[in-house]
């Protein structure tokens, strides 16, 4: 869900690439987001009345597909971790180097120290 904070702009940029054509799609692009976030949130309602101990996609997985498809389940979600993380470094450090251009060329180092100072 945290990744539907960075999407709206993006989706905006290409809309308007498209031209006055493209501007009419904003409206229909965000209730399409707002339905699936609306199925993700009845989906996850079912799996913690299914799961009240705990659970998610790699337990209902391994519960109800098999051991190999919870493995690939627990891989998406690794990957999806990283994938969040390095999103939000960069959208954060976009913004960052927007306010203040002459950073731009230091975007990687910036991005890179970020992720450092947070391990701490």
């Amino acid at each position: 869900m945290a990744s539907v904070t960075y999407g709206p702009e993006p989706i905006v940029l290409v809309l308007a690439a498209a031209g006055a054509y493209g501007l009419g799609f904003p409206l229909p692009v965000t209730l399409a987001i707002a339905a699936l976030l609306a199925v993700l949130v009845a989906s996850y309602r079912q799996v913690i009345a299914a799961f009240p101990d705990g659970g998610g996609s790699y337990a209902v997985a391994k519960k109800h597909l098999g051991r190999r498809t919870s493995l690939v389940a627990a891989a998406s979600l690794i990957l999806d971790y990283v994938l969040n993380v390095a999103v939000s470094v960069t959208a954060g450090v976009a913004a960052l180097t927007s306010a203040f251009p002459e950073l731009y060329g230091e975007r990687v180092w910036i991005c890179l120290g970020v992720l450092v100072w947070s391990r701490r």
